[in-house]
């Protein structure tokens, strides 16, 4: 047995027989790539910062809303808000209000069963090592004894990230830290909100099919920021909305994985040797 993969984890991972409205939906998604890789890190710390991207990516600021009479936005940020816990509220409102930029993806619909996607949310850093673990790509994640988890690199990057709220289906993560594209470029600060819905169509014998979306509400005021925008040009909107896409698929490639291998669970999730 892998330490501390206990008895209750394994039992989540047992096979259960998929019921008749599974008929059609890909259990497999083909992720060619690691979905957490420096790049999509770079991209969502600091690309997705750049403004003159909100029209690409469909953001809408709140402060626009209230110009337009659209009064319902505000209503969704305050209805958002309310399930902040007040340690955070402040950082988070700053960035749904005066984001400078918003990006949104859709996510293809899955099956998992409920107590191991919900475990996998709240276990990223064993989400990544089970990608290191299929041999594919993904940068590390570091579990903090204050419950956040963290991503630094060689070059001085360092981003922490917590669960700072819950929806019925969903999650809401406030992001702080720095990113260096290059070993000689200056730290870039962050700053970012990241929600991520996983509303669930259909529903039998604790087996869900999910359908997940995200939406990525990000500031900065650096300048570096502008200038990685400059260098990039018309690609950074194709590139950000990948980035958000991968996000989505960092948890779902490796909860599909995990129902179609229930065998190769106690294995994948264990924590790390090391």
């Amino acid at each position: 047995m892998q330490p501390g993969v206990g008895r209750k984890q394994r039992s989540l991972t047992r096979a259960v027989a998929l019921p008749q409205w599974t008929a059609g939906v890909s259990t497999t998604p083909g992720l060619r790539t690691g979905p957490l890789t420096r790049v999509t890190v770079i991209v969502s710390a600091v690309l997705l910062l750049c403004p003159g991207m909100g029209g690409a990516n469909e953001g809408l600021s709140a402060g626009r809303a209230r110009s337009l009479g659209m009064t319902s936005a505000d209503k969704s940020l305050s209805d958002l808000l309310g399930n902040v816990i007040s340690p955070y509220r402040e950082g988070v409102a700053r960035c749904l209000r005066q984001p400078t930029v918003t990006a949104r993806a859709q996510g293809e619909p899955f099956i998992c069963t409920r107590a191991v996607y919900e475990w996998l949310l709240d276990h990223p850093d064993r989400v990544a090592l089970a990608w290191q673990r299929r041999n594919i790509p993904c940068l590390p994640i570091h579990a903090r004894p204050d419950g956040s988890f963290g991503w630094t690199d060689e070059w001085g990057s360092q981003v922490i990230w917590r669960t700072v709220g819950r929806l019925p289906q969903g999650r809401i993560w406030y992001a702080r830290g720095s990113v260096k594209p290059s070993r000689l470029t200056a730290p870039i600060p962050v700053e970012g909100v990241v929600v991520l819905h996983y509303p669930i169509v259909a529903e039998k014998d604790g087996v869900a099919r999910y359908v997940p979306r995200i939406e990525c509400y990000l500031h900065s005021d650096s300048r570096a920021a502008h200038l990685v925008l400059k260098i990039l040009g018309p690609s950074v909107s194709d590139i950000a909305d990948q980035a958000a896409a991968q996000l989505i698929e960092f948890f779902s490639g490796i909860a599909v994985y995990v129902q179609n291998h229930p065998d190769q669970a106690e294995q994948l999730l264990a924590p790390s040797s090391r």
